[in-house]
């Protein structure tokens, strides 16, 4: 049950209806946003309806009422259903064995080409590393590895920072004529990281050279110099982050570190400290 004292003081709903009419007098907002606005302001009101429910237990039989909920991705009262199915759906696939947590962090010199190319290159980003991860396994631990990844479009700060969060098997599924038998890594070490962050960096740079190349990418009439990014972030060190497993290591808490970006929206109620003549304070 939650108290008063853990409910949030604001809401983005509030937000919406003190504010939305003045914002869109001086900005247009796409159908995706308005839906989202109208969305996160109807959730859990009249306007949606409710739904009446009836304890079968006949010593108790008590009524409960409760407002719908919108279900959209962007409302901050919605997802934990979502999330709840999610993490039980990835518990299926978890083995009684160690794992590591990996992030892939690309040079942020590309930023402005993945907002023109969304789709393409946060496709590309989970192609490359899972072809990566999938090189280092066989050449390493001679095998298949079981991985998740998860993308995330933002950081803490709520700035732009595409990556990947993955959770990586502490060993591989390793085939042979007799059958197969489970390789397992070392308790603290994966890979070489230096050398595993080096082929990250040179297989993505060279793949968005050849999308460019391709005409795959949208450079906005060549005000991207596709070219002088690729070179740009060549020159730098990209650093792949492999987190061993703890001492105390539950798969499951891991997955559920995952969970909470999976259907998690950048301002939660929660962040929003004040709202004062006309100005939102977030943290």
């Amino acid at each position: 049950m939650i108290t008063n004292s853990q409910r949030p003081q604001h809401t983005v709903a509030e937000i919406f209806r003190k504010y939305l009419d003045d914002y869109r007098r001086e900005h247009k907002l796409s159908y995706e946003q308005s839906q989202a606005a109208r969305d996160i302001m109807n959730c859990r009101t009249p306007a949606l309806g409710g739904v009446l429910k009836l304890c079968n237990n006949n010593q108790c039989q008590h009524w409960e009422f409760s407002y719908k909920s919108c279900k959209n991705r962007n409302c901050p009262q919605c997802g934990s259903f979502e999330k709840a199915q999610w993490l039980e759906d990835q518990k299926v696939w978890l083995l009684p064995i160690r794992y590591f947590h990996v992030v892939f962090t690309i040079d942020h010199v590309f930023n402005p080409l993945v907002w023109w190319n969304q789709e393409t290159m946060y496709s590309f980003l989970i192609e490359t590393a899972t072809q990566v991860l999938k090189k280092y396994g066989k050449e390493y631990l001679g095998g298949e590895l079981g991985f998740t990844l998860v993308l995330h479009t933002w950081g803490q700060t709520i700035q732009q920072h595409p990556h990947l969060h993955s959770i990586v098997t502490g060993g591989a599924l390793v085939k042979t004529p007799t059958g197969y038998y489970w390789q397992k890594a070392k308790d603290k070490y994966l890979f070489p990281v230096k050398e595993f962050s080096a082929d990250f960096r040179r297989a993505f740079c060279a793949g968005v050279q050849k999308l460019w190349q391709a005409g795959k990418l949208n450079t906005q009439d060549g005000k991207f110099d596709v070219a002088g990014m690729v070179a740009t972030a060549e020159k730098k060190d990209w650093e792949v982050f492999i987190e061993p497993p703890r001492e105390d290591s539950d798969p499951e808490k891991l997955i559920g570190y995952l969970g909470r970006y999976v259907f998690r929206i950048a301002i939660s109620n929660h962040r929003i400290l004040e709202v004062k003549n006309g100005q939102v304070t977030f943290e």
